[in-house]
């Protein structure tokens, strides 16, 4: 009895040492998967987080690229592109060891400039990692020449000096014009007042002059500055531009005029009125009228409304300019162009840029007078006067007057937001 009992536990022990093994060696196998799989996992998050990183320093590099190419935009290059062209702007490697490339394509068919910026960046680590970048731009600034990359270019004397008066180079956008349709929001500032010779300048800290900066000093303005407006159109060939001409020389007092709009019997803007200088309403019929007005001798507009491209004539025999008052509350919105001097006064305000010569031919066409004067007269009411920079005004002015054509595209701006998408080498 105590035998058999002694070979059946020896059976059950060898029979427990028989299952023991696999069990053993399928935990192993378990364990030894786990830990390869952990190991497996640790690699890939590594690598995730490595390409994580590679990804943003290439996202990086392409940001730095465009910022870069946007600061210092390539004006030769882009003005040089046929539509159809692409313009590789190379690599080029930043101090992190990361890299972007630039290329420029114009896709227009011909008419305004439309540019499309890629810019591609790359990281430095072995994942690699790229990132494209692209921003749209279009050749929307316009000028007349020189004119206007200022709210007031001078050559001459410029008084600043009554209290309120304001010249300012941000931008401003008249009263319902940008709900109307008519423009985008303000956002192109410019300089505040351009001089040959800033000495000529006078201020006393009661008036306000801003801009981008407030004052400049140029001393390349000459006769030539507003004698040639770009490569198409002359002094000469801007005034038999005008429809309508207004003064005359040698009257012997200052002739005075308040633009209105005019209609016609039937309701529709009577384009023919000298005295019809469009409405400052979008919806009226009389918006879309902007004359090409010639003044001549010593004219005053005032107590109205009025929005045109005013050119001031001179007067070869006598060495004289014409001299414009902008006065008793007078609104105008556009450029005033010319030889002569403006003075803004008594609760007006203007809203565009002024483009004068005072000095033509080292001659003062102003008989002793400043070229740009802005005041609060006592006829007045003491009122300031203001002038306030536009670009919506400007570019109405070059658009609906027809002398487009004859403008010179001068820089580019940011026609939609950037937009960007990734790859992986």
């Amino acid at each position: 009895m105590t035998e058999h009992k002694e070979r059946l536990v020896e059976q059950r022990l060898g029979a427990a040492d028989g299952f023991a093994v696999p069990v053993v060696l399928f935990a192993l196998l378990v364990m030894a998967s786990l830990a390869a799989a952990g190991l497996m996992t640790a690699g890939n998050e590594r690598r995730a987080a490595r390409g994580t990183r590679d990804a943003a320093a290439a996202f990086y590099a392409a940001e730095a690229g465009l910022q870069a190419v946007r600061a210092s935009w390539p004006d030769s290059i882009a003005d040089a592109l046929a539509p159809g062209d692409s313009a590789d702007l190379g690599w080029t490697t930043r101090e992190d060891g990361s890299s972007y490339r630039a290329v420029l394509h114009r896709y227009d068919a011909g008419d305004q400039a439309m540019l499309e910026l890629t810019v591609e960046g790359r990281g430095s680590g072995p994942a690699g990692g790229q990132r494209l970048l692209r921003l749209f731009a279009t050749s929307n600034q316009r000028s007349l020449g020189a004119c206007c990359d200022a709210v007031a270019t001078v050559d001459g004397t410029v008084d600043l000096t009554h209290y309120g008066t304001e010249l300012d180079g941000h931008d401003y956008a008249p009263a319902g014009w940008v709900t109307g349709g008519v423009c985008e929001e303000p956002d192109d500032d410019v300089i505040g007042l351009k001089i040959r010779d800033s000495s000529q300048f006078r201020t006393d800290g009661r008036a306000r002059l801003d801009g981008v900066p407030p004052l400049e000093q140029d001393t390349t303005i000459n006769e030539q500055t507003f004698s040639q407006f770009g490569p198409n159109l002359t002094w000469e060939q801007l005034k038999n531009l005008a429809a309508h001409e207004l003064g005359n020389w040698g009257s012997g007092r200052e002739q005075e005029y308040r633009p209105r709009p005019s209609y016609n019997a039937d309701g529709s803007c009577n384009t023919d009125d000298p005295r019809n200088w469009g409405s400052s309403n979008p919806s009226d019929p009389c918006f879309d009228h902007w004359p090409i007005v010639l003044l001549k001798g010593d004219v005053a507009i005032q107590n109205g409304y009025g929005h045109a491209l005013v050119i001031l004539d001179w007067n070869e025999g006598q060495s004289i300019g014409t001299e414009l008052d902008i006065e008793f509350r007078m609104r105008f919105d556009g450029i005033i162009l010319g030889k002569g001097c403006i003075e803004i006064q008594g609760g007006s305000r203007m809203y565009g840029a002024v483009f004068a010569d005072g000095n033509y031919f080292n001659s003062n066409l102003c008989q002793g007078d400043r070229v740009l004067d802005l005041n609060a007269d006592s006829e007045g009411g003491n009122a300031p006067g203001d002038l306030l920079w536009s670009r919506c005004v400007v570019d109405q002015v070059l658009a609906r007057t027809g002398v487009e054509p004859y403008t010179v595209a001068s820089g580019y701006g940011v026609l939609s937001p950037r937009g960007f998408s990734d790859a992986i080498r």
